[in-house]
């Protein structure tokens, strides 16, 4: 039996931070390209944590409308 490798749990966190970040998205400041890099506890983080910290680091950066 195959293991589980570390591309598909980088995609998996890839793809979380992108659907965490499609409805903050809309309430961003036009004009910023924001580049996340992810710690290697984003492991353990399920969906709403990674949305909560997204939001609270937009609002610390005064990045909302």
């Amino acid at each position: 039996k195959k293991e589980t490798g570390k591309a598909v749990v980088r995609n998996k966190i890839k793809r979380t931070l992108k659907e965490a970040n499609r409805p903050l998205n809309k309430k961003l400041l036009p004009g910023y390209d924001i580049i996340v890099l992810a710690k290697n506890n984003i492991r353990e983080a399920n969906y709403f944590e990674i949305c909560y910290d997204l939001e609270s680091l937009f609002y610390k950066g005064r990045l909302f409308l």
